[in-house]
């Protein structure tokens, strides 16, 4: 019998085709299906909850070229068993060989479609081998592996096909959710990509406010990184350390143009010595044989060919690194570095101190989301439709859910209740404006009071969403928020104008127009 629906019989016919040419075993084959059956079940409401996501034929479409091209073979384990050891000895959701092609993971569909993603992720990504900061680099890098394999399964981790829950639980890495989660809604997923990707056109082209929420997430991005990983955090530790230094010696402009010369003269020797090789056939042999003796097998570089054309994008290099040399000792250039690596010091400093300290790492997480806010303002002073406000009001929602530990979302920040506040009253404005959603009343107050919890209810479809307003005292009222069928919630407000509304009481009122 086939699970799919009469719209999606392919899906199942178009798996058993990649699957015939595949080694998995029968209980990955089971998985697999079991996993598309989840995504077709629950992704209707994934998308009307998460506007940013892609189609559904888009994303089971990606799922089928992530099987076909990159992996070669899957594992599927079960918990507590020989098998999983090696996961659970590391505190692992995946293990990913991108040498052999090879998944292992866990006997359940989201981590299979957590790992399938991760392997996308692996495979797919190029780092910029010019980078001017290889260790941030390497730092978003692995934070955008995980970040993006937990967005991509939360159409299966959240959304069962009835209703929308933050499975909390099943996020290990819940600080890198919010982290991204909050990049993704700032920016959108082509922008954001770019952005972690470190594209200098992007990133210059920012406006005072996203470079400042960029800030903050690269630097909370580095605090988790470095917590999870000691090799990482001495990096950052040793970086602060040469960036204090060179700070010292800037201070002193004719030590500091000593240390530059004695840059410039042993980039020219080197550079020299590349010449050299180039120049002689069997000094560059000898050099490429020696230098190949002493890598591993995995390391060792091809051919002589590979070995010269390896030299010459070196030599490239380093007259790169000599052309910056000597613009360091420009007047303008030199305050201009200056200022960067007094930026770059502090803001390691920064991370330092979030490592070891929860209040500063806290801090920089509530500065980041007051500069969402005040982006998010600027995207509601654009809205022209009934249609581009319903959306704000899907996004806004989707924002104050995310979870950011086990108990909390981004809603129950006390340090951004006023900017929340004043975000939702904003969106109801342009809301009832442009006939999005009906006008409670032409009280400022009431309205909040009445249509904020709008934003926290989880019910998918917000159209369903009815209101219900009962007296209880002279200065209270009860709202009772419905879905098609019951009561999700009801809670108890103090107003002090309640012959402002301007809706009938004890009567359930359609929201949305």
């Amino acid at each position: 019998m086939n699970i799919f629906s009469n719209s999606d019989t392919n899906i199942n016919n178009r798996l058993e085709k990649i699957l015939e040419v595949k080694k998995f075993d029968i209980m990955t084959k089971n998985l697999l299906l079991s996993m598309l059956y989840k995504i077709e079940n629950g992704y209707k409401d994934y998308e009307k909850i998460k506007t940013i996501s892609n189609s559904k034929e888009e994303f089971v479409e990606k799922i089928f070229y992530i099987i076909s091209i990159y992996c070669k073979y899957i594992k599927t384990v079960t918990p507590q068993t020989p098998d999983s050891q090696e996961l659970e000895t590391k505190g692992l959701l995946c293990i990913i060989d991108r040498e052999t092609e090879k998944i292992t993971t866990f006997a359940n569909e989201y981590y299979l479609l957590y790992a399938l993603f991760q392997m996308d992720y692996i495979c797919s990504f190029k780092a910029k081998t010019n980078n001017k900061n290889p260790l941030l680099r390497e730092i978003i890098s692995n934070f955008e592996m995980i970040a993006y394999s937990l967005d991509k399964s939360e159409v299966i981790r959240d959304f069962d096909g009835w209703s929308w829950n933050n499975n909390i639980k099943n996020i290990k890495n819940i600080e890198y959710n919010s982290i991204y989660q909050t990049v993704l809604m700032a920016f959108g997923e082509q922008k954001a990509k770019k952005i972690l990707d470190l594209d200098d056109t992007i990133l210059k082209n920012l406006d005072e406010n996203e470079k400042r929420l960029v800030d903050y997430a690269f630097t909370l991005i580095q605090t988790e990184i470095a917590i999870k990983d000691e090799k990482i955090k001495q990096e950052l530790i040793q970086f602060k350390e040469k960036y204090f230094a060179e700070l010292e010696l800037m201070k002193n402009k004719s030590k500091f143009l000593d240390y530059i010369t004695e840059q410039k003269k042993q980039i020219n020797k080197e550079i020299k010595k590349i010449d050299e090789l180039l120049i002689d056939k069997e000094m560059l042999k000898r050099e490429y044989l020696d230098i190949n003796s002493k890598l591993a097998n995995k390391d060792k570089i091809f051919s002589i060919t590979h070995f010269e054309n390896k030299l010459k994008e070196d030599r490239k290099e380093k007259l790169t690194q000599l052309k910056l040399k000597n613009k360091q000792l420009e007047p303008v250039e030199y305050i201009t570095q200056k200022e960067k690596l007094e930026k770059e010091y502090a803001n390691l400093c920064l991370v330092i101190d979030n490592i070891s300290n929860d209040e500063s790492k806290k801090k920089n997480f509530i500065n980041m989301q007051k500069a969402f806010l005040d982006k998010f303002e600027k995207r509601i002073e654009q809205v022209k439709t009934k249609e581009e406000a319903i959306k704000l009001i899907y996004d806004f929602r989707y924002y104050l859910l995310i979870p950011i530990d086990e108990n909390k979302t981004i809603y129950d920040i006390d340090e951004i209740q006023e900017k929340i506040k004043k975000t939702i009253n904003n969106i109801i404005d342009v809301a009832i404006y442009n006939q999005a959603i009906v006008n409670i009343s032409d009280s400022v107050s009431i309205c909040y009071a009445t249509l904020k919890y709008i934003f926290t209810s989880k019910i998918i479809d917000l159209n369903e969403i009815s209101i219900k307003v009962c007296k209880k005292t002279e200065n209270e009222i009860i709202i009772s928020i419905y879905d098609s069928r019951e009561a999700e919630k009801i809670y108890t407000e103090e107003i002090n104008n309640i012959k402002d509304l301007n809706i009938k009481l004890n009567k359930r009122i359609k929201i949305f127009l």
